[in-house]
């Protein structure tokens, strides 16, 4: 007796080989307007990404230290998150040297709006 699920089984499988070479190429390019709205949502995400609102908030800081040039922040255990009021909070523990040479850890706190822009900065107590 001969197999007949042979050709049912090659029939099957090119079916679904079709389907899917037509899923990956048939969906094209965003229009202009969606990929607009890719851009926009991408240049968003850059400008308040977790290194970029944490280096932000660095420039803010370094410039009022005894010794700038001594911050080296600690990207690893800063936190970046979202307050309710849609803002976002950074932060920020970076080590510097204080007036003695001694370099100590610190703490700053930094609130930018949902754009990313710094809106303040104050030391942790």
């Amino acid at each position: 007796m001969k197999n007949n699920k042979r050709p049912v089984l090659t029939i099957v499988m090119l079916a679904i080989l079709g389907l899917l070479l037509w899923a990956i190429f048939a969906t094209g390019k965003p229009s202009a307007e969606e990929q607009a709205i890719i851009d926009a949502e991408k240049e968003r995400e850059n400008q308040t990404g977790k290194i970029s609102l944490l280096l932000k908030c660095q420039n803010a800081v370094q410039p009022t230290l005894k010794n700038p040039k001594s911050m080296k922040v600690d990207y690893g255990a800063s936190v970046i998150g979202e307050m309710s009021t849609g803002q976002l909070g950074a932060v920020m523990k970076y080590y510097a040297k204080n007036s003695f040479g001694g370099e100590i850890l610190n703490t700053t706190n930094c609130l930018f709006d949902v754009d990313g822009n710094l809106l303040e900065f104050a030391d942790a107590k």
